[in-house]
């Protein structure tokens, strides 16, 4: 609308429109024209410029968001790790409690056992105890990990992990102690998974695996942004 009106005005000064200075006003106008139109001429460059600044700061994020996810992730395995490890080096002394537990429900039973009869329980159960242990020590990848982004809770808790642990123990496992505890002769005590580990001891991984889920987001979130910028780079005129 100014370069129209600027136009108009040079071509009624040329005509002698405005009077004896008519020239002179011609003359800004024609020079203000001209500094509209350079700027006109400059605004693809700067959209463009723009454009490039934009897709080097979502790549700078990602960057900063991958590293930051990384982190984390390492930071969750080691101490997941470290509680299965845990898990594994309390495992046996915890099914020997199971037994002792399940005698004392059924004390008659332990004192028709005897010394020696015991004695061989609880090296059976040693050695299962054992295989166990060995087995939940190196079971990180085959352990479900519970992640908050296909679940409805905030944050991973203590519980979860419980869960996650419960899953892996349940059934053949457990079974293989209570096996042995009823072949000895105690029907009322039934070893459960929870039986292995406390529960409690679970809150460092749960707070490393709320950390790590919350930087997937994040890199999910700028991996997306940067995926708008490289097309709006591709489609702009440098």
């Amino acid at each position: 609308k100014e370069l129209e009106t600027c136009a108009g005005l040079r071509n009624q000064a040329a005509h002698g429109d405005f009077g004896p200075l008519s020239h002179e006003r011609a003359g800004l106008m024609e020079q203000q024209t001209s500094i509209l139109l350079r700027r006109l001429e400059e605004l693809p460059p700067l959209a463009s410029r723009l454009t490039i600044l934009v897709r080097r700061e979502t790549a700078r994020v990602l960057r900063e968001a991958e590293a930051e996810e990384t982190r984390l992730r390492t930071e969750f395995e080691a101490r997941a790790r470290n509680s299965l490890a845990i898990v594994a080096r309390d495992l046996p002394s915890r099914v020997d409690n199971a037994a002792k537990d399940a005698a004392q429900r059924e004390p008659d039973v332990a004192r028709e056992l005897g010394a020696a009869r015991i004695k061989d329980l609880r090296r059976e159960l040693t050695a299962v105890a054992e295989v166990l242990a060995s087995e939940v020590e190196t079971a990180f990848d085959q352990i479900e990990w519970p992640r908050p982004m296909s679940r409805t809770f905030s944050e991973v808790t203590p519980r979860d992990i419980h869960a996650a642990l419960l899953k892996f123990f349940n059934g053949p496992r457990a079974d293989k102690v209570t096996a042995i505890l009823q072949h000895h002769g105690f029907s009322r005590r039934r070893v459960l998974p929870e039986d292995f580990y406390d529960e409690k001891d679970f809150g460092a991984v749960a707070e490393a695996l709320t950390s790590l889920s919350i930087a997937e987001h994040a890199l999910a979130a700028a991996k997306a942004a940067d995926d708008r910028a490289t097309v709006d780079s591709l489609w702009s005129d440098e």
